[in-house]
């Protein structure tokens, strides 16, 4: 859980606020001079499109991140194409048609020219700058009729009552598993190593009295 300050907005601002997205919505864009009001812009696509390429997301995503760094691709530009197939999306029946109109209203995204590619127009931070304002909660209740997405929409909901809520993760018990399997190898090698050198001391302590009762047998003879 993705966590940053909380909000400062109040209603007062609010007015604003709602002119400022409206302003967006109709901006036009450079590639083309197409108004986003061609397409409807659904807010959920553009949302979940920036947490794609978001610093929250995109330095853990290591499937995304390897298209936007391929050495193929310098610009960094990802088929929007993929972006409609991925599952989130098809939850939202996105087409690449309603994604592009959401990139290009966004503010760090931008539209190649035939309008069927996206990428950042910000350079990616050297370093992950979540950890900072992150935590890990446990305890919530499972329910085996919501998938994963309705699961963290409302994790999410949750969360947003104590601040901006920037990203969502879910860690499955297999994977909490497989990092206190990871935790504990070493502490198991290192009692290996010592039970392996106190054999090699019990040899060297056996092999020590053999040696002097040799010693002894050629003392008596």
């Amino acid at each position: 859980k993705d966590l940053s300050e909380a909000s400062a907005d109040t209603p007062a601002a609010a007015p604003a606020a709602m002119e400022a997205e409206a302003a967006k919505t109709d901006k036009v864009a450079e590639n083309g001079d197409k108004p986003a009001g061609d397409v409807a812009v659904d807010p959920r696509i553009k949302k979940q499109i920036e947490f794609y390429f978001s610093d929250s997301n995109l330095p853990k995503d290591k499937f995304l991140l390897s298209k936007v760094r391929d050495k193929a691709n310098p610009e960094g530009w990802v088929d929007i194409a993929l972006l409609a197939s991925f599952k989130r999306m098809q939850e939202f029946s996105a087409t690449v048609e309603g994604i592009a109109a959401a990139v290009q209203v966004s503010d760090f995204l931008t539209l190649s020219e035939d309008r069927l590619k996206v990428r950042r127009t910000t350079d990616l931070p050297d370093s992950d700058i979540t950890l900072a304002r992150s935590i890990m909660a446990k305890g919530f209740p499972s329910d085996s009729k919501k998938n994963a997405s309705e699961y963290i929409d409302e994790l999410e909901k949750f969360f947003s009552e104590y601040g901006t809520v920037k990203s969502v993760r879910l860690i499955s018990s297999k994977d909490s598993k497989a990092k206190a399997d990871a935790d504990k190898k070493p502490k198991e090698a290192a009692k290996a190593d010592g039970k392996e050198e106190a054999a090699k001391a019990d040899g060297k302590e056996e092999a020590a009295k053999a040696d002097g009762k040799e010693e002894a047998a050629k003392a008596d003879g």
